[in-house]
């Protein structure tokens, strides 16, 4: 609190974030420190002992906010009124690893989708200022190849999970919208209402292709502008492929097949309402 009232005294647009995880420690520390706070700091590590690795991600819907979900639900339950409307949540550091040791920290097709899959459901969330993917290179990337920890190789190269990043980079609206999953087949979509742009993100957990059909409620599609999808040859794949897909040119633009342990990017232009 002193930290806090010396910093902004100098400068009021300081923001001041305090770093916690359980819900007991978030009500103790709100209860001093509220007023002087701007942010509840948390590092999303989700992913914890996944017994059978994969195959526990593959196979079931697993909380993938847990942490953050800690500190909203801290916010709704310990601060009332204008704190709670200003109080955001920051995710200082976030990933697939798990921490148990159960699922290998191996850079692979895997763990990308499942760190795809949680920077999704981050960016779902009004009230989370900002996510920090941990991490760009870590200290040993030039000594060891594959690192779950290393977005970019030593020659700044993409790894897996940056390719994962790369997509949600390269290909996002200014505002997420709901889509509908499966346990395989997991959907995030966000939109740009001046420009009529919807991106469609889907990531198949299964090994095999799979044929889908999107709906689209309340929309037509004008066209679709590009289609891009990020292949592995299984889960264990440290080297997916980046691709171009331009097989909707011939056929309905919302009937596709997708890959096996792939995630897709769909460009679409919608048509006027």
């Amino acid at each position: 609190v002193d930290f806090s009232r010396a910093m902004k005294a100098v400068d009021q647009s300081i923001k001041i974030a305090a770093n916690g995880r359980t819900i007991e420690w978030w009500q103790r520390a709100l209860s001093i420190c509220v007023k002087d706070i701007d942010y509840l700091c948390v590092s999303n590590y989700p992913v914890y002992d996944y017994k059978k690795g994969y195959l526990t991600y593959r196979n079931n819907i697993t909380d993938l906010l847990r942490e953050v979900n800690v500190a909203l639900d801290a916010i709704d339950r310990f601060t009332t009124g204008e704190d709670k409307a200003r109080l955001k949540v920051i995710v200082a550091e976030y990933g697939s690893m798990d921490w148990a040791g159960t699922w290998p920290h191996i850079n692979n097709m895997g763990h990308n989708l499942a760190s795809f899959e949680m920077t999704g459901e981050q960016l779902k969330i009004p009230r989370l200022e900002f996510s920090c993917f941990w991490n760009t290179r870590w200290i040993h990337n030039t000594e060891k190849e594959d690192s779950i920890f290393d977005a970019l190789d030593k020659d700044g190269n993409f790894n897996a999970n940056g390719y994962g990043l790369a997509i949600w980079g390269n290909f996002l609206a200014p505002k997420m919208v709901k889509t509908s999953s499966t346990v395989r087949i997991r959907t995030f979509a966000s939109y740009d209402r001046k420009k009529r742009k919807l991106f469609v993100y889907i990531i198949n957990k299964s090994e095999s292709q799979e044929a889908l059909r999107l709906e689209l409620k309340g929309y037509a599609v004008e066209s679709i502008e590009q289609r891009w999808e990020l292949v592995g040859k299984g889960p264990s794949d440290t080297e997916p492929v980046w691709q171009k897909n331009e097989s909707f040119l011939n056929g309905s633009p919302l009937e596709l097949t997708v890959p096996g342990t792939s995630i897709t990017v769909i460009e679409f232009e919608l048509k006027s309402t």
